[in-house]
């Protein structure tokens, strides 16, 4: 009975690590995207303020 309850904390001990890996490999592609956004907004707001000069200079 002992060694029953041992292997099932075992388990459970094993599936929640697997599922701590899993989030992290989660949050790893997560920040990459939020740096791919971040770096994209950089480059339309670049544009947009050429827009915008090139607006207000009459071009």
């Amino acid at each position: 009975m002992l060694r029953n309850d041992v292997d099932y904390i075992k388990r459970g001990i094993d599936d929640v690590r697997f599922e701590q890996r899993e989030r992290g490999r989660r949050f790893d592609a997560l920040s990459e995207r939020v740096t791919r956004v971040e770096e994209s907004a950089k480059q339309a707001h670049k544009r947009l303020d050429r827009l915008d000069t090139n607006t207000k200079t009459g071009e």
